[in-house]
C-alpha cells in the first residue's frame, strides 16, 4: 500500500478493535478547522465509508454554527453517503427523510422535457426537504446532501415558497373552506381516500391530508371553525395512530402560482418567444384556467413564478461546503446540461410550449464556479499498490491519518499525482479493516441502524 507523504506527518492515534475505530489528529482536525474558518483545503483519499465518517465528524463539530453541505454524483450515491454519515452520527435509517440530523434533498427523477411525467412523490419529498431548510419551527439538519442533478435544478425562491406554507395547530380558528383553499393553493390533490403524499380528502368537518414531511397522514377534526383534534393515521388501515398538536403545510408541486395576477400574459409571452402555435397555447391556457392537470404541465413550472433560483439560496449563510471532486462534478454537469438542451430543442421542433433550460437549471459555468468556491474539496487517489486491494477494500476503515501541506515546496509531487496545487493538501492513508467494512455493509442493508450502533456509542 502506498502511504501518505511523510515529510510533515501530524500526530495521530488510531485504535482498531473489532468494530470500533477512533481517529484523532491530522485529517479530521485539519478538515474541521478549515470548514470552521472557511479556509481552502484539499482532502486526498477520503473515500468510501471513511468519507461518511469524516462528514459526520464535521457535522457534529460543536464549534460550528451551520450545517455541512456536500454533493454526490447521483441520487443513489447521495443516499449512500447520507446513510454512512448518519450511522456514524448515531442516527437511524428511517431518519434520512426529512427528519433527523442528515437531510437528503432529493432530485426530481425525470427531465421536464422527457416523455414521462415526474413522480409526484419525488416532487413532494423534494419540496418537503426545502421546507425544512426554511421553516423556523423545524430542527435544522447538521448535514445536507444533494445529488448533482438536485443541485442543478432550480427551485422556487424561498420567500415565494414560504408564501405557500401554513402551520395548523390545535385550537386554531380556521374555516373549512379556508383550510381547503390553503391546501389547493399549495398544490394538494383532492381525493376520496388519502393514501399518497400530496393528497387530501374532506368528509364533513374532518380533513385528511398527507404532508410529505410526515411519515403518516394527518386527520384534522374541526369543531365549527376551530381545530379540535389532530391525529396521525395509517393510510392502509385508516386507523388512528397517535395525536399531534400541530401540522406544517408546505407545497407539494412546483406548478402552483406565486406570481400575482393571471398566468395568461406570461404564457402568451413564452409562446411568442419560442413560436409555439396558437392552438397549443390556447389549449394550455384553457386547461390551467379550468384547473385541469395535463401532461407537459411540469415543463412550464418557471412560468408560475417570478424566477426560480439555485438550491443554495436555501442554505444558511453559515453552511460549510465540502465538495468531492468539484472538477469532475463540473464536467458531468456540462454533459447533463448538453442533454437537456438537446431535449429542449426536440420539444421546440415539435412546437411544444416549454420553458427554457436557463429557467429550469443552473448554468454549468455558474455551477462550476460555486463548486470550486467550496472551502474544502476532496480528491480521489489510487492508494493501493497491493494488487488484491481495490479502492473499496482500502476505503472502509481508517488506519492511518496523516497531513501535509503540499501548497509549497512539494507541488511537483502533487502534480505528478495529477492533483491541483491551488490549495493546501491533506493526505489520507487508508488500509483494509474487514471488520469495519462488514459492519458498514450490514448497516447499509439494515434499515433499523442497529448494525452500526457499536461505532457511535
Amino acid at each position: 500500500m502506498r502511504k501518505a507523504p511523510a515529510a510533515s506527518r501530524l500526530a495521530r492515534e488510531t485504535k482498531a478493535e473489532d468494530t470500533t475505530v477512533t481517529v484523532t489528529g491530522g485529517v479530521v482536525g485539519a478538515v474541521l478547522a478549515a470548514l470552521q474558518a472557511q479556509r481552502p483545503l484539499r482532502v486526498v483519499g477520503a473515500v468510501g465509508g471513511y468519507r461518511g465518517h469524516l462528514l459526520a465528524q464535521a457535522a457534529m463539530d460543536p464549534r460550528a454554527d451551520g450545517p455541512v453541505f456536500t454533493v454526490a454524483p447521483d441520487d443513489a450515491a447521495a443516499r449512500t453517503l447520507a446513510a454512512d454519515a448518519a450511522f456514524f452520527m448515531g442516527a437511524q435509517q428511517r431518519e434520512l427523510g426529512v427528519e433527523g440530523p442528515v437531510l437528503v434533498v432529493p432530485e426530481i427523477d425525470v427531465s421536464p422535457y422527457g416523455d414521462t411525467g415526474a413522480d409526484p412523490r419525488a416532487v413532494a419529498l423534494r419540496l418537503a426537504a426545502l421546507h425544512r431548510l426554511v421553516d423556523a419551527h423545524s430542527d435544522p439538519p447538521r448535514l445536507i446532501v444533494a445529488s448533482l442533478r438536485s443541485l442543478q435544478r432550480r427551485v422556487i425562491a424561498p420567500a415565494a415558497f414560504l408564501g405557500l406554507c401554513a402551520r395548523w395547530a390545535e385550537g386554531d380558528l380556521i374555516e373549512r373552506d379556508a383550510a381547503i383553499a390553503t391546501l389547493e393553493h399549495a398544490g394538494y390533490l383532492r381525493v376520496d381516500v388519502v393514501e399518497d403524499p400530496g393528497t387530501y380528502a374532506v368528509r364533513g368537518g374532518v380533513i385528511d391530508l398527507y404532508v410529505a414531511s410526515l411519515r403518516f397522514p394527518v386527520r384534522v377534526e374541526l369543531d365549527d371553525d376551530m381545530i379540535e383534534r389532530m391525529r396521525l393515521f395509517d393510510p392502509e388501515t385508516q386507523r388512528s395512530l397517535r395525536p399531534i398538536d400541530h401540522c406544517a403545510i408546505h407545497p407539494v408541486r412546483e406548478t402552483v402560482a406565486t406570481v400575482e395576477g393571471p398566468l395568461r400574459p406570461r404564457l402568451l409571452a413564452l409562446a411568442d418567444a419560442i413560436g409555439a402555435p396558437s392552438s397549443k397555447t390556447r389549449q394550455v391556457i384553457e386547461n390551467l384556467e379550468a384547473g385541469v392537470d395535463f401532461f407537459g404541465q411540469e415543463a412550464l413550472a418557471p412560468v408560475f413564478h417570478a424566477a426560480m433560483v439555485p438550491l443554495w439560496d436555501y442554505l444558511p449563510a453559515q453552511a460549510r461546503w465540502y465538495i468531492d471532486e468539484p472538477e469532475g462534478l463540473a464536467g458531468l454537469a456540462e454533459e447533463q446540461h448538453a442533454v437537456l438542451v438537446e431535449q429542449h430543442g426536440k420539444r421546440l421542433a415539435a412546437r411544444d410550449l416549454v420553458a427554457s433550460p436557463a429557467q429550469f437549471f443552473v448554468e454549468p459555468g455558474l455551477l462550476a464556479r460555486r463548486l470550486a468556491a467550496a472551502p474544502v474539496v476532496g480528491s480521489r487517489l489510487a492508494i493501493a499498490d497491493d494488487p488484491e486491494a481495490g479502492e473499496e477494500d482500502m476505503s472502509e476503515g481508517a488506519a492511518e491519518d496523516g497531513a501535509e501541506d503540499m501548497s509549497e515546496g512539494t507541488s511537483d509531487e502533487a502534480a505528478r499525482r495529477g492533483l491541483p496545487t491551488d490549495r493546501p493538501i491533506v493526505w489520507v492513508a487508508l488500509e483494509r479493516h474487514r471488520a469495519l467494512r462488514s459492519q458498514l455493509e450490514a448497516a447499509r442493508a439494515d434499515r433499523s441502524g442497529d448494525a452500526l450502533r457499536p461505532l457511535v456509542e
